[in-house]
């Protein structure tokens, strides 16, 4: 009935991502059972995705999700509270007895809560500070069952002391009409303090520590940290319950929140930075705000609970409440933005219904007016789960096209926007900001000529405190974006190119050029900007989450001219202590709420791979005043090991026209990219980066790694043969050898991944190299340092990096006799190859050649 195949912001599934969309439609009498029918965008397949379980009612409208994550709902046994370990606190709101004056105070006829009382023996009850702040008690709230009503002002209720610290989990039913203020996630900003409302208040931690909170609208729910100078969203889930009874659960492992909401997880989180993380004991209101609705059930755990826990828990729950919980649908393929079909099958093999449509705008859908009759229609306004009700276009307008190739011309030349739509206007900007109507308007062609003799634009604005302009005038390009308007259509999508005017042409530079667009507001604002010090404390660039991601277009040319792509997108800051300098890493999606479609070429000609989610623009990190090459050149060494690398290539960077410098175009390591070298599917791997959370997968199979080896005697040849079977040893040789050769300090600092198959072991992958061979905070003289004694010292040197944790599993390992054989073989191996002096020289040098041609031009824009 409605479709969206290019989603940017109309429809957030539980994961807080925006993928395409459809909408099935009854408008029969009767029900219909859709169990064992086919979707699909391939007529010679139609059951690429077979619908395991739905009855769509009469006059039911039911959105799918074309995202290609490949989920159905799952039957899930509803788990008893009284079952689980850990459990502390279990509030009631049916176990209040409205009949006993301690637990309940009478006025008129209405019931205020004194005291909620603990069903666990022995636990701590919750209170009222005074008559004023008790909420009324209801005997019929949710679901039919009694509940706390709280006016989202003054009432609240206080435990008496912190139940749990860092590992806990927090379950609770609630109801609210209110909606609340959304920020990005983030590890900083001072989000939390206007305009939520906290079911669960959060304590000030003082300057090390943090106390969590919940805020909850009916737009979504949202986990802040309080402490001394920020209160920032850690976890935040979009899926919005309404004003209906939800159940919502925090579930702190480690320091980090995972969030859950109606049966789902809507947010991974973001691990704490803090040094320890208290449960909350205010119910009801915080510091900067208070709930407004109804709360009929309270759990708390002093532990992390198991997903299967959770999810057994949230539907007892819902099923004591009458809560429906969520179930998402995700087929397992996409909807291509530029075009295809849309088929419904029944089991029989007979076509149910078939929708064929043409390229598509962002963030318009394409439906039925009036719903399941009608003809098809591009909505601006969609409306996903219900009727086709918004005004409709029966036009859609194609992007203009430019006169010239874009890209590097030896001469000035005039460049033409044409469209091909009669009665069509064409808008367009010159500043990286995508037209709007008022923008300026074509009235005949436009002047590309050589910039030089331009005044410096961006280029001037600082990105650090006290940052130092460039040292005269930045070489400059023309970005033209350009879109067709016309009354009674819908504007056509953005095309967009970049134009270089210099007489050597291409030859200008020896490296692949990349062009980025966008509004400078993305960059530059003091409130939006990502990649400024702005108003965010530690910076806007520090600032982590979705909510710190923008919109970016992206083109890439090649030494020969050829324009390998050009796409939307989005783009972050990366990098860690990094971000603060001068020039900074970013991230590329191609599949975020601009691009929905990954990066479809061959960044690295010496690599197969054609696909990415993601890709860097990387200046070398902490290299980037010094050799500018440590990472990438120590990374190729290191690839000759076997051990999975980043690749990367040189290239030079412009932003909205204006030299940026010189970046390393790379592979970025995440989940994707090992289950690519690995030969196994991205969705069903671990993957850890540090020593918190994982950022797929989980991190069972690791801990459980780690507390064996703290009791095993790797001296026994059976121990080191079953460690054999958690880890790839001779990739950890490969890896620690490496890392103690290119005196790689930052050890705390490392990624591993395992299929998560019942065989499937960790390895280790090369990353980050940029503070090795005495480059940033080296030990002077770099190459009299014993990084193999630093390596096995818990000492806290390694400017505090060699701590128990991170010098645990080298110093158990080497107690094993084999072990240690086979890494000094190892070493000595490497020695004799890939680390001899020549061969290093060689790379070195292949590097310099690479990079010397460009380097005065970076200097002077980055001194």
């Amino acid at each position: 009935n409605e479709l969206v195949a290019s989603n940017g912001s109309t429809l957030l599934d539980e994961d807080g991502d925006a993928p395409d969309w459809f909408e099935l439609f009854n408008p029969g009498a009767t029900s219909v059972d859709l169990q064992g029918w086919g979707l699909s965008d391939d007529r010679g397949e139609p059951f690429r995705w077979v619908i395991e379980e739905l009855v769509l009612q009469p006059g039911e409208f039911r959105t799918l999700f074309a995202s290609g994550k490949n989920r159905q709902p799952t039957e899930t046994a509803p788990v008893n509270p009284a079952l689980l370990p850990g459990l502390r606190v279990w509030f009631r709101a049916d176990q209040v007895n409205p009949n006993d004056p301690t637990q309940v105070r009478q006025q008129g006829g209405n019931l205020f809560l004194r005291r909620w009382n603990n069903r666990i023996a022995g636990g701590v009850a919750a209170t009222a500070a005074n008559p004023s702040t008790e909420p009324l008690w209801v005997a019929s709230g949710l679901g039919g069952l009694p509940a706390l009503r709280f006016d989202g002002a003054n009432d609240q209720l206080l435990l008496p002391r912190v139940i749990a610290t860092n590992d806990f989990c927090l379950i609770a039913v609630f109801r609210t009409s209110q909606s609340h203020e959304i920020d990005p996630e983030s590890t900083a900003g001072t989000g939390g303090t206007g305009g939520q409302h906290y079911l669960f208040g959060a304590q000030h931690g003082g300057d090390a520590n943090g106390g969590s909170g919940l805020s909850v609208g009916s737009n979504g729910v949202s986990v802040y940290e309080h402490g001394s100078g920020y209160m920032p969203a850690l976890a935040v889930g979009h899926l919005a319950p309404g004003t209906t009874p939800a159940v919502v659960a925090v579930n702190y492992q480690t320091r980090h929140p995972g969030l859950f909401l109606q049966g789902v997880r809507v947010s991974e989180g973001l691990s704490s930075p803090r040094a320890e993380v208290t449960a909350p004991i205010e119910i009801g209101a915080g510091a900067y705000g208070a709930f407004a609705g109804d709360l009929a059930e309270v759990l708390l755990f002093d532990r992390a609970l198991t997903e299967a826990e959770l999810l057994g828990l949230q539907r007892q729950l819902a099923d004591r409440y009458g809560i429906p919980l969520y179930e998402p649908r995700h087929t397992n393929f996409r909807l291509d933005a530029g075009g295809e079909r849309l088929i419904l099958t029944r089991p029989d093999g007979t076509t149910a219904d078939e929708v064929k449509f043409d390229a598509q705008l962002r963030d318009v859908s394409y439906g039925r007016q009036p719903d399941a009759t009608g003809p098809f229609f591009f909505f601006a306004e969609p409306t996903p789960g219900a009727s086709n009700t918004t005004p409709a276009s029966g036009e859609a307008l194609v992007a203009p096209t430019f006169s010239h190739p874009t890209g590097f011309h030896s001469e000035a030349f005039n460049l033409s926007l044409t469209t091909d739509t009669p009665g069509a206007e064409i808008r367009y900007t010159l500043d990286g900001s995508e037209p709007i109507a008022t923008s300026r308007l074509s009235t005949g062609p436009l002047p590309i000529t050589d910039r030089t003799g331009t005044p410096n634009g961006i280029s001037m604005i600082p990105t650090v405190p006290g940052g130092a302009p460039p040292l005269g005038e930045v070489f400059k390009g023309w970005v033209i974006r350009a879109r067709s308007f016309k009354a009674g259509a819908l504007p056509s999508p953005t095309i967009t190119g970049t134009f270089w005017v210099h007489p050597k042409g291409r030859e200008r530079y020896p490296l692949p050029v990349v062009s980025l667009a966008t509004a400078p507001a993305n960059f530059f604002d003091p409130t939006l900007g990502i990649y400024v010090p702005g108003l965010a404390p530690n910076g806007n660039y520090s600032q982590r989450g979705t909510g710190w991601e923008r919109p970016v277009h992206v083109e890439l040319f090649e030494t020969d001219g050829t324009l390998a792509f050009t796409q939307d997108g989005d783009v972050k800051i990366h990098g860690n202590t990094s971000q603060g300098f001068p020039i900074k890493g970013l991230d590329l999606d191609g599949t975020g709420g601009r691009g929905r479609r990954p990066f479809e070429y061959r960044l690295f000609p010496d690599r197969s791979r054609t696909e990415f989610e993601h890709f860097l623009l990387r200046p070398t990190g902490h290299d980037q005043m010094y050799a500018f090459m440590r990472d990438e050149m120590m990374q190729s060494l290191a690839a000759e090991t076997g051990a999975e690398s980043q690749a990367a290539r040189a290239c030079v960077v412009f932003v909205n026209g204006e030299y940026w410098g010189l970046h390393y175009l790379k592979e970025k390591e995440d989940a994707e990219f090992v289950g690519y070298y690995g030969d196994h599917p991205s969705d069903d791997v671990d993957y850890l980066e540090g020593y918190a959370a994982a950022k797929a997968g989980d991190t069972a199979h690791y801990d459980a790694m780690i507390a064996w080896l703290a009791t095993a005697d790797l001296r026994a040849p059976e121990n080191y043969a079953h460690l054999q079977t958690l880890m790839e040893v001779p990739n950890y040789i490969d890896y620690k050898a490496c890392e103690v050769f290119f005196y790689r300090w930052d050890i705390g600092n490392h990624r591993l991944w395992r299929p998560r198959t019942p065989e499937g072991r960790w390895r280790w992958l090369q990353f980050d190299n940029d503070v090795g061979w005495g480059g940033f905070w080296a030990e002077q003289p770099a190459w009299e340092f014993n990084m193999l004694a630093a390596d096995l010292t818990p000492d806290g040197g390694l400017h505090g990096h060699a701590s128990e944790v991170t010098t645990f599993l080298l110093r158990r390992l080497t107690e094993s006799p084999e072990f240690r054989e086979s890494f000094v073989n190892r070493f000595c191996d490497l020695l004799n190859s890939t680390f001899l002096p020549g061969h290093t020289r060689e790379r070195i040098n292949q590097w310099h050649d690479i990079l010397a041609p460009g380097m005065a031009e970076h200097i002077q824009r980055w001194r």
